[in-house]
């Protein structure tokens, strides 16, 4: 898998960058038909508590898996938008392996 990752208009400490790509690299040890992946990290600025945005967009074959998680820390939205886009591609595996199955 090809993976492209962007920090943008935020400061991100590059062992949570390395981190969470890590897991990205391991969720397709679950599903191994992951073509490609963006991952970004954003930080916006308002009043509300929480700002740390951490998006992930994964390609496979004929769809898009795509996961955001906006939280107050870096660390905890990361944890969401892993746990969203594995869940995702769960279902994704799930409806694959029934289609295959149904065709037979």
């Amino acid at each position: 898998m090809k993976l492209q990752t962007q920090i943008q208009d935020c400061k991100v400490r590059q062992d949570l960058v390395d981190k969470t790509e890590q897991m990205i690299y391991n969720l397709e040890d679950k599903q191994t038909r992951i073509i490609s992946g963006k991952l970004w990290f954003k930080e916006i600025e308002n009043d509300h508590e929480k700002n740390k945005i951490v998006e992930i967009i994964l390609q496979l074959p004929g769809v898009k898996v795509f996961s955001l998680s906006q939280e107050m820390s870096f660390e905890n939205a990361i944890t969401e938008a892993i746990d969203n886009a594995k869940n995702q591609l769960q279902k994704y595996k799930n409806k694959y392996q029934s289609d295959k199955i149904n065709t037979i």
